[in-house]
């Protein structure tokens, strides 16, 4: 499984989007904004960025207060907790999570190539920064008046490390980018302030730097000076320039233009956008499935409401009005999750029985394919017109850039062969892997001829970043499954995952333990991941045994732990097949379950959080494992503790002081039904007070001893009255009738 702390694209500096992606944060381009894009392009008048093949990585630099040479450097890849605790690398270096002493302790154990292209990077820049003087130091990274820094994204290209292009002109360098500076909260991550902020000059959109940026550029030469002698490595800064080659972009226009007119009768015009255009497309093509997946009648009616309006629903009811009625919700669910990868399982499945959510089910497990499917034209579109575009397009960095070129289709070639081969040797790790093999003849069929040894440019358009990478986005696909060859690290990387002995198609069994007391929000992402990655999983919850301590007299247990598990798993109403279950020792029942109860062609999964990390308690899957039996382990980003996260102390220190909000904010969210049931489980409860008890006991024995007394007593005086004739029934007795004993009555 790979380091969940490292990334290449992500984290700080978000990600470059190609034209035809969309989601929450990319806005989805109109087609006539694509075409307006091909038109600057193709006639030279966009103002670019060489995209680089490295490392990506984010630095700042906290600057001491009154000494430039006692300042620390400090590295963000992905984690939170790397802005975060940037401040303390001063005062407490190994308190800092990406400090440099930290950063050596997180790539120990590492590829060694990797390892030493990270860390003699990141040490070049803690030697260069600190030989400026401090005023200049607090110039270029602060703090501003709210503590908080600025960061930089630089690209590590060291020849010793290369991913797919080998830069070769200048040794290793450490290239500052065009792009994604800024400075950001120390409190929550959040960017504050935009440091490469875009302007329209004379009709071009250019890139107008903030003063710390210049100020960083400009200290290179000094910083440089003071790395002679004492790194391998090299600072320049990335510049943006003209593109140079003129060609006519009317084929593709023209390309655009039938793809809309063949959804014209669904709406689809330039001024619809690509997401528009995915939507009509997939009720176009999957409509039909859609609909009859949901057509099994029901009674009952689903409530929520999603907004896909008008267009999926004139277009389902025409396919089927009646179901359409009933099942609208859960169909603009579906179709919704398919666009955007977003879990609704719940909303899709409500009120559907068990044949409906098999065929429902089999839908959303291929939306991830029905997305990619559909918007293929439009990529393939792109992709094209990116490969015309970068035609002796010249790297920056690299020497000869015909010879380059010349012999990276060479080498290409023999890695593409050499994995085409693997898929059809039984020895090779990609032997029977179909949805590898799937993926690529779809990528081997996007890459035309190679003329350029430069990976793509980037480009600002509109105040938003987006990128051409012509050949390179299907070779990086490609490279990828070569066996042994390290080409990005992602974190949760599903497409890298190495597929072990996995035969034909079996029962997949996924393993969650844990101590749970108690469970909370992150626990509930182990399960929510599990189920969204592997929907036909039987999934298995563990909880330890051993009770934990929440203050005097009061501990959270196994059993109120799987009172909150099935709590939570009623109130979002998972149908899914999953057993929360306590055992003493949780790891061992899972390799005992491997090796008793799995066959050939099952695969058993390990799920862990990123902040516990991967410590090792899967490691011996594999050993144990009957033969054909494969073995992954999972890793679901959680936050640590000093990310924000919750610690099971902390829980059960609010649970024991009756802090009931604050306890449900580290919480998933829930029904104030469900909120209620779990607090009523884990609550302290009020010391009883077994005197108390006797005398209220007491008390109501002596009042009902009296009442029966007194019923008596007036009975006999009935009796005596009746036979003497008497009218009143205290005759014959002195003083007043006896009056009823006041009693003070107690609840329990």
């Amino acid at each position: 499984m790979q380091d969940p702390g490292i990334l290449v694209e992500g984290g700080l500096y978000g990600h470059l989007s190609h034209l035809y992606d969309f989601s929450d944060q990319v806005p989805s381009l109109t087609f006539t904004e694509i075409e307006d894009i091909f038109l600057k392009v193709s006639s030279a008048k966009l103002h670019v960025g060489e995209k680089l093949d490295g490392q990506t990585m984010f630095i700042t630099f906290v600057p001491h207060e009154t000494d430039a040479d006692k300042g620390a450097i400090v590295l963000s890849l992905a984690r939170k907790a790397d802005v975060l605790t940037a401040p303390q690398a001063v005062r407490d270096p190994t308190g800092a999570a990406g400090s440099l002493p930290s950063t050596i302790e997180r790539f120990a154990g590492r590829n060694e190539e990797l390892r030493a292209a990270f860390i003699d990077s990141l040490t070049a820049l803690d030697v260069g920064i600190k030989k400026l003087e401090l005023e200049t130091q607090k110039a270029i990274f602060g703090p501003d008046e709210g503590g908080d820094y600025n960061w930089f994204a630089f690209e590590i290209m060291d020849p010793g490390n290369p991913n797919v292009v080998n830069y070769n002109k200048y040794g290793p360098i450490l290239a500052m980018h065009v792009e994604g500076h800024g400075t950001f909260s120390s409190e929550t991550r959040e960017k504050k302030v935009n440091l490469s902020p875009s302007e329209e000059i004379d009709g071009e959109e250019r890139i107008n730097y903030a003063e710390p940026v210049k100020l960083f550029k400009q200290a290179f030469e000094k910083i440089n000076n003071a790395l002679e002698g004492q790194s391998r490595f090299t600072v320049i800064s990335n510049e943006m320039r003209n593109l140079q080659k003129e060609f006519d972009a009317s084929p593709y226009v023209q390309r655009l233009e039938g793809e809309i007119a063949e959804l014209s009768r669904l709406d689809i015009t330039r001024s619809a956008t690509v997401f528009d255009y995915a939507l009509a497309r997939i009720l176009d093509t999957y409509g039909s499935d859609i609909v009859s997946s949901f057509s099994v009648k029901e009674d009952a009616l689903v409530a929520e409401e999603i907004d896909l309006e008008p267009l999926t629903s004139d277009f389902m009811q025409a396919l089927d009005k009646e179901t359409y009625a009933r099942y609208s919700t859960n169909i603009k669910a579906l179709v919704k999750t398919i666009l955007d990868g977003k879990s609704r399982k719940r909303m899709i499945m409500a009120n559907l029985n068990d044949q409906q959510k098999q065929r429902v089910g089999s839908i959303l497990q291929r939306g991830p394919e029905i997305k990619i499917d559909v918007l293929t034209p439009i990529e393939m579109i792109v992709h094209d017109f990116a490969v015309e575009a970068l035609d002796k397009f010249e790297s920056a960095y690299i020497l000869s850039q015909d010879e380059s070129a010349a012999e990276f289709r060479q080498t290409i070639g023999k890695d593409i062969a050499q994995i085409q081969t693997g898929f059809e040797d039984p020895g090779s790790p990609l032997y029977g892997d179909e949805k590898k093999k799937a993926k690529f003849a779809r990528q081997k069929g996007k890459v035309r001829d190679i003329t350029t040894s430069a990976e793509g440019f980037t480009f600002v358009y509109k105040g938003r970043w987006y990128k051409f990478t012509g050949n390179f986005a299907p070779l990086n696909q490609i490279l990828g499954m070569k066996p042994g060859k390290f080409v990005r690290e992602q974190v949760e990387s599903d497409e890298n995952e190495e597929n072990q002995g996995i035969g034909e198609p079996g029962n997949t069994y996924v393993f969650i333990p844990g101590g749970f007391k108690p469970p909370h929000a992150d626990h509930w992402k182990l399960l929510r991941k599990s189920l969204e990655r592997y929907p036909n999983a039987t999934v298995k919850v563990l909880i330890g045994e051993k009770p934990r301590e929440a203050g005097e007299d009061h501990s959270i247990t196994a059993a109120m732990s799987e009172e909150i598990w099935k709590a939570m798993i009623s109130d979002y109403g998972i149908g899914a097949d999953i057993e929360v279950m306590i055992h003493k020792q949780p790891v061992r029942f899972i390799y005992e379950f491997l090796q008793n109860n799995t066959k050939t062609g099952d695969t058993l999964v390990g799920v862990y959080g990123s902040a516990r990390g991967a410590d090792g308690r899967f490691k011996g899957f594999k050993k144990y494992a009957p033969e054909g039996v494969g073995i992954k382990e999972m890793a679901v980003r959680t936050q640590s503790v000093e990310e924000g996260g919750a610690s099971g102390t902390a829980l059960r220190n609010l649970i024991y002081n009756n802090k009931r909000e604050e306890f449900f904010t580290f919480m998933p969210k829930l029904s104030d039904r469900a909120k209620e049931q779990i607090w009523n489980v884990i609550a302290k409860k009020e010391k009883v007070d077994l005197e108390e008890i006797n005398n209220m006991v007491l008390e109501e024995l002596n009042f009902l001893k009296e009442a029966i007394i007194r019923v008596k007593i007036n009975k006999d005086l009935e009796e005596v009255s009746s036979a003497a004739g008497a009218g009143s029934a205290f005759q014959g007795f002195s003083g007043n009738p006896p009056k009823k004993k006041l009693v003070k009555r107690r609840g329990f």
